[in-house]
């Protein structure tokens, strides 16, 4: 927590794909950028400047996304606060926590951070009254669920093996385009240097913002839904 009276601000790094934009128009954390390129895509670094372990995050903007966020702005508002609320030297301590737990117990110690990183956006979310684990398709033998959904803004969080990855944004794909439950989705994953720390076993294996933004990059024809992408930074 800050001391009463501190506010924590942010600085923002913009780092536009194309030289054709005119200027940053800032949204909280998440800055829209306009600007001419067909893509409709841009990098944004936002690094929070506090004096909490608040995690930094880059961002890169998918369709728009970032502007249609700024459309709902209490929705943009609890995004914001939920990446500001987890806590990295929170998550060290509960993931210390129980390990000591399962040493007592004789059971194995758990080798990464990543259930721990779950377990607290899930907490944040569900705090916000936000709907876990949506289907997709109202025939719940389907197994494609989005992790929180609420009003038609639908939002992942990724700590797991990176051939996930094109099936996560396909599922943002049909939510959008077949069954018309988002009009954005939001994808949480972690940079590649942060995974060192998060699992340093598994850090080549895991969904990482870099290679989520190739697939939106590549398969930018075939991805018509907006999707805004927070790779968050130790």
């Amino acid at each position: 927590m800050s001391p009463r009276g501190a506010r924590s601000g942010y600085a923002l790094q913009v780092r536009p794909h194309t030289p054709e934009y005119s200027g940053p128009t800032h949204f909280g954390l998440f800055t829209s950028i306009p600007h001419a390129n067909k893509l409709q895509s841009v990098s944004i670094c936002a690094k929070l400047v506090t004096q909490t372990e608040r995690m930094n995050f880059d961002i890169y903007s998918h369709r728009y996304a970032d502007i249609i966020l700024n459309s709902d702005y209490e929705i943009k508002k609890e995004v914001e606060e939920i990446i500001k609320k987890v806590n990295y030297k929170d998550i060290l301590k509960e993931y210390e926590s129980q390990n000591i737990q399962r040493n007592s117990s004789g059971q194995k110690e758990i080798q990464g951070k990543q259930k721990v990183l779950n377990s607290s956006f899930k907490a944040e979310f569900e705090k916000r009254k936000w709907e876990t684990e949506k289907y997709v398709f109202e025939d719940e033998e389907q197994d494609l669920k989005i992790d929180f959904w609420k009003r038609n803004i639908g939002v992942d969080v990724a700590f797991n093996h990176r051939s996930f990855i094109g099936g996560d944004l396909l599922r943002f794909q049909a939510a959008a385009e077949v069954k018309d439950i988002i009009k954005v989705g939001v994808y949480i994953c972690a940079k590649k240097d942060f995974l060192k720390s998060i699992s340093p076993k598994d850090k080549n294996s895991l969904v990482n913002f870099e290679r989520t933004e190739w697939y939106l990059k590549n398969f930018y024809p075939v991805l018509t839904v907006p999707i805004l992408l927070v790779g968050l930074i130790e």
